[in-house]
């Protein structure tokens, strides 16, 4: 496909989320099946990502030796090449229907796998040795874009899934073996007990240098996080002899912070208060490597939490990049299915009364002076938000900067 084609596929892409954000955003959106989900949202993005015509997709393909059928099977030069399961928009992805996936893909011996149900995609690597963990490559929130150069940032990771990319020696294999060799990499250099970083360890005391496996692996984090970790993009992959790119610059004195809202939901048995008092006794909150916002958190930006079916419940300083992954110890909720980064955070403060987002609060808010209804709520805490300083002020009740309750 052209980049003309790509172009005309991202603000095809958009249009459809765009349009799913809308009817997410209803007050009481009436619940969609399989069928229409398919039909509404998600064969427009498989179309606008290049897979298209009869032979190319196979609906409903019968997987042999057995009673089932995956939604979607896409071929190329004569070969399966990946299959796509479907669920309801407002339907989770169960671990139960991922297994059901790659064990199929097995089978058949097709090497990606994507599991979504519209607002969010996961990609797997059917061919790759482990649980269904180690074959987890990517986890997309769809919706997780305030911005153009966010909504950059997610459509050049779901490009990845396009039949340009998947047919691509430079597309979906190199970025696979680049996020392999990420993998590996990390493990050895970001890891206080690997024998690489204790090799190193001995041989700086060789030249009478002592130094900890944690400040070895310090060092590593500070020196390589932006040339080990880079975006997970196919267009990002570079031979090891690039130099690694300039460190971004923090905040400048001065400089205007940003806001952002960041929502937490019901997770592994803990209500939405009691996983955020989790993160943040801790002073830090996560995020998947896919969260476009990610990567434009400074140190001196502000955030606040909202819980779910609760309202807004604490606001706090973000006092860091969010470039260093966290370790599955550092993970209140325990080691997750994929990696998380670090959101270092100060001056965590805990609101007296949860701020509930009812209709005479929500029209103050700058978020909603194009929006004719503000009881249509729900999208702003679908996911990662940017705020406007005034909005963020209004949702946690205060115009002073917030200091730390005792």
């Amino acid at each position: 496909m052209s980049l003309d084609g790509k172009d005309q596929a991202k603000e095809s892409v958009r249009a459809t989320l765009t349009a799913m954000t809308q009817f997410l955003a209803q007050e009481a959106p009436p619940t969609l099946s399989e069928a229409d989900t398919k039909a509404n949202f998600i064969d427009p993005i498989l179309a606008a990502l290049g897979w298209t015509g009869i032979g190319t997709v196979v609906r409903e393909y019968c997987v042999k030796n057995s009673q089932g059928s995956i939604d979607y099977v896409m071929r190329a030069d004569g070969k399966a090449i990946l299959a796509v399961e479907a669920k309801a928009l407002q339907a989770d992805l169960p671990e139960e229907a991922a297994a059901q996936l790659v064990h199929s893909c097995v089978v058949e011996g097709i090497e990606w796998a994507a599991l979504t149900n519209g607002r969010e995609l996961r990609l797997f690597n059917a061919h790759l040795k482990g649980d269904l963990s180690a074959k987890l490559l990517l986890r997309l929130d769809l919706l997780a874009f305030n911005s153009d150069a966010e909504y950059g940032d997610l459509f050049e990771q779901l490009w990845l899934l396009s039949r340009s990319s998947m047919t691509s020696p430079s597309g979906s294999r190199a970025w696979l073996e680049h996020r392999r060799m990420e993998q590996v990499l990390e493990a050895a250099l970001f890891n206080p007990t690997s024998s690489s970083i204790k090799e190193l360890c001995k041989y700086l005391e060789q030249h009478d240098i002592r130094a900890s496996s944690e400040d070895v692996v310090a060092w590593f984090r500070e020196q390589l996080v932006d040339y080990v970790l880079p975006t997970s993009h196919a267009s990002t992959s570079r031979p090891a002899t690039t130099p690694p790119p300039a460190a971004r610059p923090v905040r400048a004195v001065g400089q205007s912070p940003n806001y952002y809202l960041l929502p937490a939901a019901k997770w592994q048995h803990k209500n939405p208060v009691d996983q955020l008092h989790a993160w943040l006794d801790r002073g830090l909150w996560g995020l998947h490597e896919s969260t476009p916002c990610r990567k434009y958190l400074r140190a001196g930006d502000r955030a606040c939490f909202y819980a779910a079916r609760t309202g807004i419940v604490a606001a706090a300083t973000i006092t860091g990049e969010a470039t260093t992954p966290l370790r599955d110890d550092e993970v209140p909720t325990g080691p997750p299915a994929q990696r998380l980064y670090r959101v270092p955070l100060g001056d965590v403060v805990w609101l007296p009364e949860p701020i509930k987002l009812d209709k005479a609060l929500l029209a103050r808010l700058d978020a909603f002076h194009d929006k004719p209804d503000p009881s249509a709520w729900n999208w702003i805490v679908q996911t990662t938000r940017r705020l406007t300083a005034h909005d963020f002020e209004i949702l946690t009740g205060t115009s002073t900067p917030m200091t730390a309750a005792g």
